[in-house]
């Protein structure tokens, strides 16, 4: 162990330690994000098996100090993995969340409540989903790495905006959703009411249910909407 180390090898050792355990912190804030981004699904084993392979590593330079430095570098790798790999679900989640955000709002309210997603946030999406392709083509960098970190904090903040102006655009949303239908049934039911005294009963009927059809295959449509965002974990 390190009682047979030289005094400079200790120094080297614990050095890199102090080194790994910088980049150890990282990864363990990252993967428990990852869990809490990612609970649908469980945890995120790829991250737990990085980790696990980062410690074989040291344990191994401890027991061969001929292996010092090789075996930390395969251990300081193994780290880098596990950031990667838990900014990769968080990234994926994040992006599944904005997808069936945007989905289950209108084009004109989410326009006039973020009118910067279109213009700004959008573009960035689809830069964000085509670095993840080219990043599994490549070989990981350091550099790589950190900008999938920043990634992760931006997605983050775009998804608390969202969470933000979700209270301006549900109720706008319900009173354009619901509303309307049930005044267009309103208006239909008045009116027939008011033609009953002008034609016979048969008149009377032919018009309400004519002009109430399209109010209740509206609400239908409208009901089978709202139960299918809930499906989908969207408000």
């Amino acid at each position: 162990m390190v009682e047979n180390f030289t005094e400079e090898e200790k120094d080297v050792f614990f050095s890199r330690i102090l080194q790994l355990s910088v980049i150890y912190k990282r990864a363990k804030h990252l993967m428990l994000l990852s869990e809490y981004y990612n609970s649908k699904r469980g945890i995120v084993v790829t991250t737990m098996n990085e980790l696990r392979g980062a410690l074989d590593h040291i344990m191994r330079s401890l027991s061969d100090k001929t292996k010092l430095e090789p075996e930390l570098f395969k251990a300081e790798g193994h780290l880098y993995r596990a950031i990667y790999d838990a900014c990769e679900v968080i990234i994926l989640d994040r992006l599944q969340y904005i997808e069936e955000f945007k989905n289950s709002v209108s084009f004109s309210s989410l326009e006039e409540a973020y009118p910067e997603y279109y213009t700004k946030t959008l573009p960035y999406l689809t830069k964000i989903k085509r670095d993840l392709v080219d990043t599994r083509e490549t070989q990981l960098t350091k550099e790589r790495i950190d900008k999938y970190e920043n990634t992760v904090s931006e997605l983050i903040e775009i998804c608390d905006e969202l969470d933000k102006i979700t209270l301006k655009i549900i109720p706008r949303e319900k009173k354009i959703s619901y509303v309307f239908p049930g005044l267009l049934g309103a208006s239909a039911i008045i009116f027939a009411l008011l033609n009953m005294f002008w034609n016979n009963g048969i008149a009377f009927v032919e018009i309400l249910i004519s002009l109430l059809t399209p109010s209740i295959i509206l609400y239908l449509y409208l009901f089978y909407k709202k139960r299918k965002r809930r499906k989908n974990g969207g408000n």
